[in-house]
């Protein structure tokens, strides 16, 4: 239930924002793997379009993923507001303000 409380700008900014393929080993090493056996390839004009090729690939599948991610939050955020299942931090705010710290 905690996802309903992620305000949508932070998850913007600390899922997507951040290069989250970047760290997954599993995409690092068969990224790694591509591009050993693309070196391989004798001719460089063929070599480096089929690079090339792949890394657009590569972008167009990662814009799709991070759209599913957005897709899904506001999914789960209407779901959770239809169904009340989220903190009016709002509320909780105004509350916090009147109390005074000693």
């Amino acid at each position: 239930m905690e996802l309903f409380t992620i305000q949508k700008k932070f998850f913007i900014n600390n899922i997507i924002g951040e290069k989250w393929k970047n760290s997954d080993e599993k995409y690092i090493k068969a990224l790694e793997k591509f591009l050993d056996r693309a070196s391989n390839i004798q001719d460089e004009e063929l070599r480096e379009s089929i690079i090339n090729n792949m890394l657009v690939c590569d972008q167009i599948l990662t814009e799709i993923s991070e759209n599913q991610f957005v897709k899904l939050y506001k999914r789960a955020y209407k779901e959770g507001k239809k169904n009340k299942l989220f903190k009016k931090e709002h509320t909780n705010r105004e509350k916090n303000k009147s109390k005074k710290v000693v």
